[in-house]
């Protein structure tokens, strides 16, 4: 099975085999193309998908799209490590259905 988690260099050449499959090379440099190169880091939970981008040095941005409704909204650092806390934990539900549901870890016996 493949990973839910994708490298920068895998989202790139997923999307030049698109690209070649459909006979349009040209789908590397379109807008898309550059927003994937900013990735850091993309993780799949069907229907979503997640992405970390790094835009520029010191700049974070993460945008959960959506296949099923061709939908793409800003999330936050915290939504997104929620989202990939489901994956590793093995959660079915979404995070909209329990934000609550993260992993967390009490460092206070370490004061």
């Amino acid at each position: 099975a493949a990973s839910p988690h994708l490298m920068p260099h895998q989202l790139l050449d997923e999307l030049a085999a698109i690209g070649s499959k459909m006979g349009n090379p040209e789908l590397s440099f379109t807008p898309f193309a550059n927003l994937l190169r900013t990735a850091v880091e993309a993780v799949v939970q069907a229907p979503s998908i997640a992405m970390a981008l790094r835009p520029r040095a010191g700049s974070w941005m993460y945008l959960r799209f959506n296949v099923d409704q061709l939908s793409a909204d800003e999330i936050t650092a915290g939504q997104y490590l929620a989202f990939k806390e489901q994956l590793a934990e093995g959660y079915a539900s979404s995070v909209e259905a329990n934000p609550y549901k993260v992993l967390e870890i009490d460092l206070g016996p370490f004061n």
